[in-house]
């Protein structure tokens, strides 16, 4: 996975926060021109005419910054994670969560020397 920052604006905190029915079209349209999400988030298989993007899975951290992970999901792993309850499956929560720890270390301040 590719880590790309993003400066937070109301429109990007609207997305981390509103309920994903409603954000999800746009996180999608963001993904398109971002040129990510070609891939399922799972299984890692790229998305054709036959295999289609059938539902998103969102991720998001808060505490001192508010960060949002998203994915893709195909039809297979889409079913799966709805059998699931409808939660996020573990190997995208440990993917988000070393994403997570990449993106609070790269902006910590440095302490110490070396």
């Amino acid at each position: 996975m590719e880590l790309k920052f993003e400066q937070g604006t109301p429109r990007t905190l609207r997305l981390a926060l509103l309920p994903l029915k409603k954000a999800g079209a746009q996180l999608v349209a963001d993904m398109d021109a971002a040129g990510t999400g070609k891939r399922c988030g799972v299984c890692c298989k790229p998305f054709n005419e036959a295999r289609k993007w059938r539902s998103v899975a969102r991720l998001v951290y808060g505490g001192d910054m508010v960060l949002m992970v998203a994915w893709k999901l195909c039809g297979k792993c889409a079913y799966d994670a709805k059998q699931n309850s409808g939660h996020v499956p573990d190997c995208l929560k440990r993917e988000a969560e070393s994403v997570v720890k990449a993106a609070r270390l790269a902006i910590s301040d440095a302490e110490g020397t070396a």
